[in-house]
């Protein structure tokens, strides 16, 4: 879609196994990838943290194009 995005691969850094717990205790889901637009979880590839959420789902239903609009990423 061209969205601009910043990619943080916990695996590669020295807190990684930290970051990954404290990922886990805010999102409930220990599972990478972990996708915010605009500060807000949207979940991972195919799901999140309530129905029709993850960036399958959104994508699909129109939701994600406007979330990246209204986080300025688009």
């Amino acid at each position: 879609m061209g969205a601009r995005f910043e990619a943080v691969e916990i695996n590669q850094l020295p807190e990684g196994k930290g970051l990954k717990v404290e990922l886990q205790r805010r999102t409930g889901q220990s599972s990478v990838p972990q996708v915010f637009i605009g500060g807000e979880f949207v979940g991972g590839c195919n799901n999140g943290p309530r129905p029709g959420m993850g960036v399958v789902p959104l994508k699909q239903s129109g939701e994600l194009a406007q979330k990246l609009r209204a986080a300025g990423a688009l």
